[in-house]
């Protein structure tokens, strides 16, 4: 029997309602196309800092002696990181007035996602690989990864590159977000997921795979960033960050999922 908290419930409903509710907020409070930069950006650090204090709640129980509470400490500090982003975000657009630097000081916390992120990912993915061959999931996992670079860069890179106003580091910037979601955490994510499925009929896959869907949602938003960064269109609280905040808010739900998978008895649960 499937067990799932009502921790996990709660945060996965909370995730979806607020978001959906953070949008018609923002939406309403846009007039004539302009967003007033409060109303833009609290969405942003409340829904994800929910989500970064759940993760925090998680690895202090999951403890950092384990190797699976150290991966997900990694994941947590990638998390935690880019929600400062966004308050230092919100900070130049709230309280300086002013518009955000790109790239800038936010880019800074936004990229460290990656590094952390993918230190607790490709730990997990050699910690498996101690028990099963991983080869199989890892090339499944590069040869999808493979693919939606090409997608990608026929979508988005091409013309970006082709932009003689744009100076190489901005290029380059705008190139490794989505670069960054699919071979730092999309890849051995989806490794993980693969893997895991072999174990506890499957029970140790269901967060990694909730893991993968956040990541996908994150992909989206920052492909649609760079896109909106490059033409100017993009502003806080568009239906971009709505991927951003579902994204994470699954990533989170994904912890709180792995906290019922690793001690059932301990997490409150409810059978579903």
């Amino acid at each position: 029997m499937r067990i799932v908290s009502v921790r996990t419930w709660a945060l996965a409903v909370f995730g979806i309602v607020a978001s959906y509710a953070s949008l018609y907020w923002v939406q309403a409070n846009t007039v004539d196309g302009i967003t007033p930069p409060l109303v833009g950006n609290l969405p942003s650090i409340v829904i994800q800092g929910i989500g970064v204090a759940v993760m925090v709640y998680v690895v202090a129980q999951l403890g950092l002696r384990q190797p699976i509470g150290r991966q997900w400490a990694w994941l947590t500090a990638g998390s935690a990181s880019f929600w400062i982003g966004s308050i230092v975000w919100a900070y130049y657009e709230v309280v300086l007035e002013q518009p955000v630097p790109f790239p800038g000081l936010p880019d800074l916390f936004y990229l460290a996602l990656y590094p952390l992120a993918a230190i607790g990912l490709f730990s997990a993915v050699s910690a498996f690989g101690k028990l099963f061959d991983t080869r199989v999931p890892l090339a499944l996992a590069a040869a999808v990864s493979a693919v939606a670079t090409g997608a990608v860069y026929f979508a988005v890179f091409r013309t970006i590159a082709a932009d003689a106003q744009l100076s190489a580091i901005e290029k380059i910037i705008s190139f490794f977000y989505p670069l960054g979601d699919i071979w730092l955490l999309l890849f051995p994510a989806a490794a993980l997921a693969l893997t895991a499925g072999q174990l506890r009929g499957g029970r140790l896959a269901w967060p990694w795979w909730i893991v993968v869907l956040g990541y996908l949602m994150v992909a989206a938003a920052d492909v649609m960033f760079t896109v909106g960064t490059w033409d100017d269109t993009y502003q806080s609280g568009s239906i971009i960050d709505t991927g951003w905040w579902l994204g994470f808010s699954a990533v989170a739900v994904a912890a709180s999922l792995m906290l019922d998978v690793q001690r059932p008895r301990d997490t409150g649960e409810v059978a579903s």
